[in-house]
């Protein structure tokens, strides 16, 4: 596997944090809490990681 250039990792970056301030910002506004949008968070993570495929 090669690495990431930098600048792309960057973008990945940036691009995964407005993400997530764009979620919790349409999550406060729908009128969600926080301890509710926790954990189904918490649950889509165990799903993702339940379902993909790791290389060992």
């Amino acid at each position: 596997m090669e690495p990431v250039p930098l600048p792309y990792f960057l973008m990945l970056v940036l691009a995964i944090m407005v993400a997530a301030a764009v979620t919790l910002w349409v999550a406060t506004h729908a009128g969600l809490s926080l301890s509710v949008l926790a954990p189904v968070a918490l649950l889509g993570a165990v799903l993702a990681r339940l379902f993909m495929k790791v290389e060992r």
